[in-house]
């Protein structure tokens, strides 16, 4: 737990502001909503995944039975990975998209 801790201080990405992002897609990529609905659900799964493990930890200390997250977190951090991954190729299709039809119209 502390060594994941320390990891997650040590990284200096930005986290992501979901409450942005979501503005952005309801103003410029509406046709993406479902995909980012995706990645807010899994995010949420992989927040409850923590969330417990957190409370579990910080009730029981360090014990080998936290061993039966990782799993389902490993798990949800891949599925996470791959709905932002299709989340962003539908971005790039749509602005696609919205360049031929800008073509087309000249």
């Amino acid at each position: 737990y502390d060594q994941a801790a320390d990891l997650e201080l040590k990284d200096d990405a930005p986290l992501p502001d979901f409450e942005r992002i979501g503005l952005l897609v309801d103003v410029y990529f509406p046709s993406v909503r479902s995909a980012y609905n995706v990645v807010l659900a899994m995010r949420d799964e992989r927040n409850e995944i923590e969330m417990t493990f957190d409370r579990d930890y910080k009730k029981n200390g360090p014990s080998e039975s936290h061993k039966q997250y990782l799993p389902a977190y490993g798990k949800a951090l891949l599925t996470l990975e791959n709905s932002v991954s299709t989340l962003k190729k539908q971005i790039v299709e749509s602005l696609r998209n919205v360049g031929s039809e800008q073509r087309l119209l000249r």
